[in-house]
C-alpha cells in the first residue's frame, strides 16, 4: 500500500520534520503532542488489524511503532476540536466528556491489487489525569492523551476513481495482495498515547 492513508503519511512527514511549523488550526490551542503508536495485530477479539499482508504481491505491513507529533485546539462554542498532525493539513472533530474524535476521509492505492481502497480515519483520544484516571472533561494543562487510530480501508472507492486516482476499486477477488477480506474491508489499528512535546524539545 502506498502510503497515502491520512495516519501513515501525516506519521511519516511528521517523523522527518526536523523544524516544526506554527500550527495552521483555528481555535484555543491546547497543545502540541507527541505521540507513539503501536500497531495492534489480529491476534483477538476486539479492535484488531484485520488487512491480510501480502510482501510478495506489494501489500507492505505498515511499521509495528511509530512517533508523530499533532497540534489540538479547541473550536469555538462547545463540542468541537481541531486536529493538526504536524506537516499536514487540520482537521475538525467532536469533543465529548474529555474524549475527542476525528474522521478523515482518503484514498490509498493498493499496489498488489492495481487499485484503489477508500479509507476512513477514525481518531479516538481520551485525556488522562495526573493519576490515571479518564477526565470526565476536557480541560488544561493536558500532561497525556490515549487512546487509538483506526483506518479502515474499504472497496467502497467511487469517490476515489471519480476524483481520478485509480482505474480499478480493490474488490475481494481483484488479484493478489489485497487482503481486504470477504466483504471488501479492512482494518489497520493503532494504539497512541500522546504527551506534551515537538521535536527537538
Amino acid at each position: 500500500m502506498r502510503r497515502t492513508a491520512a495516519l501513515v503519511v501525516g506519521m511519516m512527514l511528521a517523523a522527518c520534520t526536523n523544524s516544526p511549523a506554527p500550527p495552521s488550526l483555528p481555535g484555543t490551542l491546547l497543545g502540541a503532542f507527541q505521540f507513539t503508536a503501536t500497531l495492534v495485530p489480529e491476534n483477538g477479539s476486539g479492535l484488531q488489524t484485520t488487512c491480510q499482508f501480502d510482501p510478495d504481491a506489494g501489500f507492505t505491513a505498515p511499521p509495528s511503532t511509530l512517533t508523530f507529533y499533532a497540534y489540538v485546539s479547541e473550536a469555538p462554542g462547545a463540542g468541537g476540536i481541531y486536529w493538526e498532525i504536524l506537516g499536514g493539513p487540520y482537521e475538525d472533530g467532536g469533543l465529548t466528556k474529555g474524549t475527542l474524535t476525528v474522521n478523515v476521509t482518503s484514498c490509498a492505492p493498493i499496489t498488489g491489487c492495481g487499485c484503489v481502497a477508500s479509507v476512513t480515519e477514525q481518531i479516538v483520544l481520551a485525556q488522562v489525569l495526573d493519576g490515571g484516571a479518564l477526565a470526565p472533561q476536557l480541560a488544561a494543562p493536558i500532561l497525556q492523551l490515549t487512546g487509538w487510530i483506526d483506518d479502515t480501508l474499504s472497496s467502497e472507492a467511487s469517490a476515489c476513481l471519480d476524483a481520478g486516482l485509480g482505474q480499478l476499486a480493490c474488490l475481494a477477488d481483484a488479484g493478489p495482495g489485497c487482503g481486504l477480506g470477504a466483504d471488501g474491508t479492512c482494518d489497520i489499528v493503532y494504539t497512541v498515547v500522546g504527551v506534551p512535546g515537538l521535536p527537538g524539545s
